[in-house]
């Protein structure tokens, strides 16, 4: 039996039966880092993690899967990946994981912050015997799936194999999944669960609002925002309200300099009409972006569509040889009207003297339940 021997906030572990030393690993954080002159592994204890007074989404459920599903495998380990952009509830879960398993069964939590010799940390893991958590943080980055060397990913397949069973929770956490090995996916065996977080819901972000936005008339054009900002994330929803709240701006005002990708990538259907008028084109299947990339815009004769090519700063012209008024338009984020629940979007153009409706045409984006509901 490995026992702990505790030395102010350093565990060592030892198999030593002469020393007079606990039996089980304290209730507690440790981040694992090892002794080069002892030659040894230890476990430095940190702060315990503490997500926070209030949690924005439905984590919990999460949480509470993966720990029912960890507690009702007796014996065996379980392996998670947390895979998704930065900012997008994958740290929160492991934290919220370690708390339960602290406060509700008194297990540790063991942080793997660094690449260490794959076949040396099996083994101290293995001589870890009693249950705990071992959250690999980064782990796309710390160990290296592409290179050859003793921090490998392949290295780690016969722990997560179970070929060491000492009934542990292994939680990674990766940024991309390019860089996983592909030998992980499709093997439950290895990863039980492959939660993958992408986007904020609106119902986040309304909820986020609704706690943190001083100025209630700005959040309709928040909740906007979680359509064409590229991966709405915590950090950046905090941004835009902080941004929000201090100027008391649209965030049509100042998205353009915030440090935010956004836009509208992807592949839309785009009717253009003129306000309270009927259709008068539409274009089939363009790529659509906000301030990247244009799109011409061709329109039949009448007085209406000429009057378009009057207009200050018009972008519009007559064209004689084929007989229409034509114009290459540049969208901008203050040319957004709405975004939709659906997906739609809506434009004004020439400041309101045109209107243009944009649908997605292609459903590369939706997910199994989106996909599956339109069959």
């Amino acid at each position: 039996m490995s026992q702990y021997i505790k030395d102010d906030n350093i565990i060592r572990v030892s198999e030593s039966s002469t020393l007079s030393v606990t039996d089980r690993l304290p209730v507690g954080t440790y981040v694992l880092d090892f002794d080069k002159r002892a030659e040894q592994f230890f476990l430095k204890r940190i702060d315990d993690f503490h997500p926070g007074s209030k949690v924005y989404g439905d984590y919990g459920a999460t949480v509470e899967r993966i720990i029912q599903t960890f507690m009702d495998r007796k014996g065996k380990n379980l392996g998670v990946l947390l895979s998704g952009i930065k900012g997008s509830g994958k740290t929160l879960t492991g934290k919220m994981i370690s708390v339960r398993l602290a406060r509700e069964f008194g297990f540790a939590t063991i942080i793997i912050n660094k690449g260490f010799n794959t076949s040396e940390l099996a083994a101290f893991l293995h001589s870890v015997d009693v249950p705990c958590m071992i959250l690999f943080d980064e782990f796309d980055k710390v160990y290296s799936y592409r290179d050859d060397q003793a921090a490998s990913q392949s290295g780690l397949l016969d722990i997560l194999d179970g070929v060491f069973e000492s009934r542990k929770l292994f939680v990674m956490s990766c940024n991309d999944t390019s860089y996983i090995n592909p030998y992980v996916f499709s093997r439950p065996g290895r990863i039980f669960y492959h939660f993958r977080y992408g986007t904020l819901s609106r119902k986040i972000v309304n909820q986020y609002c609704d706690d943190n936005l001083v100025y209630p008339e700005l959040k309709e054009e928040i909740l906007q925002l979680c359509t064409f900002v590229r991966g709405m994330t915590f950090d950046i929803l905090k941004a835009i309200v902080e941004e929000a709240n201090r100027y008391k701006e649209s965030p049509k005002q100042f998205i353009e300099f915030l440090n935010v990708n956004y836009g509208l990538a992807g592949t839309y259907d785009i009717q253009v009409s003129i306000p309270g008028g009927k259709p008068l084109a539409l274009i089939k299947k363009q790529y659509f972006d906000f301030g990247d990339r244009g799109f011409g815009i061709s329109l039949p004769v009448s007085d209406a569509t000429m009057a378009l090519t009057k207009l200050p700063d018009s972008f519009f012209h007559y064209d004689e040889d084929d007989e229409e008024v034509y114009g290459f338009y540049r969208p901008e984020s203050s040319d957004l009207r709405a975004v939709n629940p659906d997906g739609s979007v809506e434009l004004v153009i020439l400041g309101g003297a045109l209107n243009a409706f944009l649908r997605r045409s292609t459903f590369s984006e939706l997910n199994y339940q989106q996909l599956t509901s339109k069959l």
